[in-house]
């Protein structure tokens, strides 16, 4: 995705719903860049893998950030079943998540809350809905609801698994991560409440048409592929497709 940017003064006016700014497919890395702010991160320095990082001369602080956050990886020993041989396989082990979609019914249109934010795992801005991992004692579904109020300021009446329950994996040879994926029904009436985001969440909140938002997963710009998955299921489920 490419970002330009305007001079504020550009600015046009712009629809709303429930103050949520309504963006078509054709304007999102503008909108994105321009009115939300939201644009790639500055490099300070080259990319180094973690053994080299974790040589350096680094604070106290500094190492057990690296050991909190840094990627962790996983050796399997396993037996090839169709050769009898021993397997040796490699995989980066990450918490599963949630992410829940739901549709916002106004004026015979039906409308996709979606959260932008720059990622630095693939470097590029991503469009998903709200998403996030469970806290402690919560189940998915119980993360899912609460993630899509903390970012949308939307409370779920309901919440629906798609995909059976069955979690979905991000990359089945290379990563163990996967998501859970759910739809929601937002509570009517639509009251919408204070976004409550991480302090490291510099995301941004914002509406597509049902349509536009399709054109958008067609075009690529989305990026991440469970916004795509859980799309395509939840259309699936309500019979929309």
């Amino acid at each position: 995705m490419s970002f330009s940017h305007r001079k504020v003064e550009d600015k046009v006016a712009r629809e709303t719903i429930f103050d949520y700014p309504v963006v078509s497919a054709s304007e999102l890395p503008d909108f994105i860049a321009n009115e939300l702010g939201i644009v790639p991160w500055e490099k300070l320095a080259p990319t180094v893998n973690m053994s080299e990082y974790l040589k350096r001369d680094l604070t106290k602080n500094e190492i057990e950030e690296a050991l909190r956050f840094g990627p962790k990886q996983e050796v399997l020993f396993l037996k090839n079943p169709s050769t009898d041989k021993p397997f040796t396989g490699f995989r980066g082990v990450g918490k599963p998540w949630a992410t829940t979609i739901a549709f916002i019914e106004h004026d015979g249109e039906n409308y996709v809350p979606l959260v932008a934010e720059w990622k630095h795992g693939c470097e590029t801005i991503t469009i998903v809905p709200p998403s996030g991992i469970p806290k402690k004692g919560e189940t998915y579904a119980d993360a899912g609801k609460r993630e899509f109020l903390e970012e949308t300021g939307l409370e779920l009446d309901w919440i629906y698994p798609l995909a059976k329950g069955i979690p979905q994996a991000a990359s089945g040879r290379q990563y163990n991560g996967s998501g859970y994926l759910f739809l929601g029904g937002i509570k009517r009436p639509v009251v919408r409440q204070w976004s409550k985001l991480d302090e490291n969440e510099l995301a941004k909140v914002f509406v597509m048409k049902l349509s536009e938002w399709r054109n958008a997963l067609k075009a690529g710009i989305a990026v991440e592929s469970v916004s795509t998955c859980v799309t395509y299921l939840a259309l699936e489920h309500l019979g929309w497709l």
